[in-house]
């Protein structure tokens, strides 16, 4: 019983942190398609989390190959590569 109740806690935690991400990424997308030239710190301000899970996501979003940082970290500006999100905010 003890080892079906701690997989129950996983999944729900797993469960839990899905819904969390998705709706990060959709905060991020957004921020990006309105200022390209966003920074972590930034977006963190807007999204009212810490700049440290703004830069989870921001990892997760690259190591997918959803978004890019191109250029600097000063002059460099973020562009989004899911092609199921590309314009998206701005077909709206």
């Amino acid at each position: 019983k003890d080892v079906v109740k701690e997989t129950d806690d996983v999944v729900k935690g797993k469960a839990n942190v899905t819904k969390e991400f998705a709706k990060a990424q959709r905060q991020i997308y957004k921020l990006i398609s309105q200022m390209p030239q966003i920074s972590a710190a930034q977006m963190s301000e807007n999204m009212g989390i810490s700049l440290r899970q703004v830069q989870r996501y921001l990892k997760q979003l690259s190591d997918q190959n959803l978004i890019v940082r191109e250029g600097g970290r000063k002059n460099g500006v973020w562009r989004i590569l899911d092609d199921e999100y590309e314009g998206f905010f701005k077909r709206i």
